[in-house]
């Protein structure tokens, strides 16, 4: 919000406080100034000038002698312009002036006349018209009647004013008005607060329309008031300049004042053409196919969106900007006023729908309060009698809600100090809050506060504590230690460190780390032709997305990953080996009850790098990490059947694999795309057990071969599994060959593999290692239906 000095100093007197110290003070009380905005200095000598005398140069027809008065004395100056005339006011650049592009202006002489100075044009002065009207004329800037004689130019042109450019925070947005930020400054210097001028002489009685509002949950007040008899002028000049300085360009009397209350007090007006409405003003919803222009010009659908209309048309989208053939025009001749109270979010949603903002709805978002709204026609009607454009009628038409009743805090100086910490005395709360304008009684040790309507951020003692420290000073807060503290030592949790480790692996295994949205389309689940019963279809939705394309809450982060794939390979980037690890949600149900879990998620993913056993390597390194992986079949939508495998471990479970062709076609991918997704959450909030290692054995290991044949469909990784859990003394086990041809009966395989005997004590005898052998054979007999090839 933009600040100018002068505007705040009508309402408070700061003294001799600097801008630099003003921006520091409002810092401690929780405005931060982004910016001061510093007047011009790039202009020095000018001042304001009155031609007392023009005569002819004897030597030139196009010459000019002027005797300027500038206050202290009289100049004489040699001009070539042509638009100046006896009594102008013009600007007088004297001798060891200095100008904005340089130029020092010295004494000269002028086909033999003495010239003490320089008269100066808008080009320059360095400005134009939206700063003062004629500043583009070629010529001289003839300055306004009413300029003072031996003002400096920049003050007269409105450039000298420091501007602060104030952010005001989420919770504070009756601050939005510079009324209410004087008040605070005001009580921040201790000094009095002086309310605009809100009084004004009604001159007229005249037909008023009725004002009904239909639907009170989006509009709680609406105010009407007319001014007749209008005239439509320029604004006075200290009005354009601060609306200028804010940002705002001025346009006419009416409009500039409707844009002045909502910079002054922070509430939107509206001005509407009185003779285009039609019986009555209505607040209501649009109906199917009413449309309408706005001062934009541009035409908008006004379906369930909430409107100022009459009982032809709408006139308005309410809260946000008015329609083009009600406003001002140069030959308007009745005024209706509106001032209203409308629903902050109902604004910001039709805001979005229609894709319209204003400097009103801007404000409309942030919450306008119940007061605010009679105050701020109550100012605009002040300052149209003070301006005299047009006669204010008597009459008020409104519709509203009740009056919200005024919050009651019960509180107690013992609580609020033990919040804050310090002792501060209960004269002195008392005294805060009702500078900031709390009713304040007292009962016994409790503090009955009253919250005005205006400081709708107040909700509990926590909200009061805040606003009396703000005031008192945090400075006065003194660093001690609480009850019953101890040192801690710091540093990363168990959590951190496994995820540290987990990424360490992967950076040495050549993968690079991405991060996607945990927001995701809905459409990512068919795309990944997931099972209508998987649990991964189960996504949460978001209640106001940006888009589609993240519009749920993440079950899986293959789609992102293969996202990221397919926008590297459209710009030729096609070998890559990346790896994301984060969060995935996860529910039982939709809608959901409860809150989801958060599962800790890592996938990896390899693009013309590498093959099915290059990712099972990578697989095996991750889950080395943890413990020992077991390998199983893996029934995954999104993998090649053929090429895929589940993995688990301690902690870790998860699948890997070539992806589906059908897949691959979906994210336009090539053919040689391969990924796995492991849940590591359980893995990641233990500790990583250390390895356990045994003593190398001085005994011969014995090394034997065996072949069986089992059924098809029996899993060998299960099989061998089981082997090795048969004995001991049984140290490897390693498939070499998986045969079905001839010789085998058909339905079966064989599956040879070997074995690495190792004596732990004595060297094994021929009867132990037949025992072994045999205890392996008779136990794929009777668990896998094995026979001894």
């Amino acid at each position: 919000m933009k600040l100018p000095l002068s505007w705040l100093k009508d309402y408070v007197d700061i003294g001799d406080v600097t801008p630099q110290e003003l921006s520091d003070k409002l810092l401690s009380i929780g405005f931060e100034v982004e910016e001061i905005i510093a007047p011009r200095n790039d202009i020095s000598g000018v001042v304001v000038g009155r031609v007392m005398n023009i005569v002819h140069h004897d030597n030139s027809d196009k010459l000019w002698v002027c005797n300027i008065d500038i206050g202290e004395k009289y100049v004489q100056i040699v001009t070539g312009a042509q638009n100046v005339k006896l009594g102008n006011y013009v600007p007088v650049a004297t001798v060891g002036a200095v100008l904005p592009d340089g130029k020092k202006i010295s004494e000269a002489k002028l086909r033999g006349v003495d010239s003490f100075g320089m008269l100066c044009g808008g080009s320059e002065l360095g400005v134009d018209d939206d700063i003062i009207e004629g500043a583009s004329v070629d010529g001289i800037l003839i300055l306004p009647d009413d300029s003072v004689i031996g003002d400096d130019i920049l003050h007269t042109l409105g450039l000298d004013d420091t501007v602060f450019d104030v952010s005001i925070t989420a919770n504070r947005p009756d601050c939005q008005a510079i009324v209410n930020i004087a008040r605070e400054i005001s009580i921040l210097l201790d000094k009095k607060f002086v309310m605009p001028k809100l009084t004004y002489k009604c001159r007229c009685i005249c037909d008023m329309p009725p004002v009904t509002i239909e639907n009170k949950e989006l509009c709680s007040r609406y105010i009407g008031r007319a001014i007749c008899n209008v005239k439509i002028e320029k604004s006075p000049k200290w009005m354009r300049d601060r609306l200028r300085m804010c940002g705002i360009r001025p346009i006419n009397n009416l409009v500039d004042i409707t844009n002045y209350v909502l910079l002054e007090f922070g509430q939107p007006l509206h001005a509407f053409d009185k003779k285009f409405i039609q019986d009555k003003v209505i607040v209501r919803k649009g109906r199917d196919g009413e449309r309408i222009t706005a001062l934009d010009g541009k035409e908008y659908d006004v379906n369930n969106v909430l409107v100022i209309a009459d009982t032809c048309k709408p006139l308005a989208i309410a809260g946000i900007m008015g329609g083009e053939y009600t406003s001002i025009f140069p030959d308007t001749q009745d005024v209706f006023l509106e001032a209203a109270r409308f629903e902050r979010s109902n604004v910001r949603r039709t805001s979005r729908k229609i894709g319209l903002r204003s400097d009103s709805s801007a404000r409309y978002e942030k919450g306008v309060d119940w007061q605010s709204v009679e105050l701020g026609s109550n100012r605009a009607l002040a300052l149209i009698d003070q301006l005299k454009c047009g006669n204010i009628c008597s009459n008020i038409v409104y519709d509203s809600t009740e009056q919200p009743v005024e919050k009651q805090i019960v509180t107690t100086t013992d609580q609020i100090c033990s919040l804050l910490g310090i002792e501060i005395d209960k004269k002195i709360i008392i005294a805060i809050l009702k500078k900031q304008g709390f009713q304040v009684r007292t009962a016994a040790n409790t503090l009955i506060c009253t919250v005005p309507l205006v400081r709708e951020d107040i909700d509990g003692y926590p909200d009061l504590a805040e606003d009396i420290m703000r005031f008192y000073g945090y400075e006065n807060i003194v660093s001690t230690n609480a009850e019953n503290t101890h040192q801690t030592s710091g540093g990363r949790n168990v959590h951190d460190d496994n995820i540290e480790t987990v990424k360490s692996v992967m950076r040495a295994l050549g993968a690079d780390e991405i991060l996607n949205y945990s927001f995701i389309s809905p459409d990512e689940a068919d795309k990944l032709l997931l099972d209508s019963n998987d649990a991964m279809r189960l996504c949460i939705p978001i209640k106001n997305p940006l888009s589609r394309d993240i519009s749920v809450m993440r079950t899986q982060l293959i789609s992102s990953m293969l996202n990221s794939i397919a926008r590297n390979c459209a710009r030729k980037n096609d070998v890559m080996r990346f790896y994301e690890l984060g969060k995935t949600f996860i529910t039982n149900e939709l809608p959901i009850t409860d809150l989801p879990q958060e599962r800790d998620v890592i996938c990896v993913a390899l693009c013309n790098d590498g093959d099915f056993y290059t990712l099972k390597a990578i697989v095996g390194e991750l889950a080395n990490v943890f413990g020992m992986p077991e390998y199983s079949a893996c029934k995954c939508s999104y993998l090649h059947p053929k090429q895929s495998l589940h993995v688990s471990c301690d902690g870790v479970s998860g699948d890997f694999g070539k992806l589906h062709p059908l897949v691959c076609e979906n994210y336009d991918l090539p053919n040689n795309v391969y990924v796995a997704q492991l849940d590591l959450t359980d893995a990641l909030n233990r500790p990583i057990s250390l390895a356990q290692y045994m003593p190398i054995s001085k005994l011969q290991p014995v090394d034997r071969d065996l072949a069986l044949v089992v059924k098809k469909d029996v899993a060998v990784g299960d099989m061998l599994n089981d082997v090795k859990s048969v004995s001991p003394y049984i140290a490897q086990v390693k498939l070499f060959d998986i045969y079905d041809g001839a010789q085998i009966e058909e339905g079966y395989k064989s599956v040879a593999f070997s074995m690495r005997l190792q004596p732990t004590v004595n060297t094994f005898s021929d009867a132990e290692i037949k025992n072994i052998m045999n205890s392996v054979i008779d136990n794929a007999a009777t668990k896998f239906g094995a026979k001894l090839r």
